[in-house]
């Protein structure tokens, strides 16, 4: 299980955005299963993918922490237009994958 949490709209079908900020636990999809919903051209090595059959990130979530155990590992990246639970995984950009990026950027700034 991870952990997903943002100020994003609370509403399937329409705009809702919370005072408290929001929090849903998804389970990790496999990059194949993840290729086979959103093709292989915007899954890859960068991506992590999650789902849930009743939460899901949504419109003003992006750039929000997706967690395991309070390590970051994930940064909102993409979903579904509606943000319909279940019906397609969410896409995080996979943070220990730039790990290196990030730490030499850090330094050189």
């Amino acid at each position: 299980m991870v952990l997903v949490t943002g100020w994003g709209n609370t509403m399937v079908d329409g705009v809702k955005n919370p005072i408290d900020l929001q929090a849903a636990e998804l389970h990790v999809m496999d990059r194949k299963s993840c290729q086979g919903q959103w093709g292989p051209k915007a899954i890859d090595a960068s991506n992590i993918c999650a789902v849930s059959s009743d939460k899901s990130g949504c419109n003003g979530d992006s750039g929000g922490p997706l967690t395991i155990n309070g390590k970051l590992v994930g940064v909102v990246s993409f979903g579904v237009r509606f943000c319909q639970p279940g019906s397609m995984p969410n896409s995080f950009a996979y943070v220990p994958g730039v790990k290196r990026w990030i730490n030499q950027t850090i330094k050189n700034n």
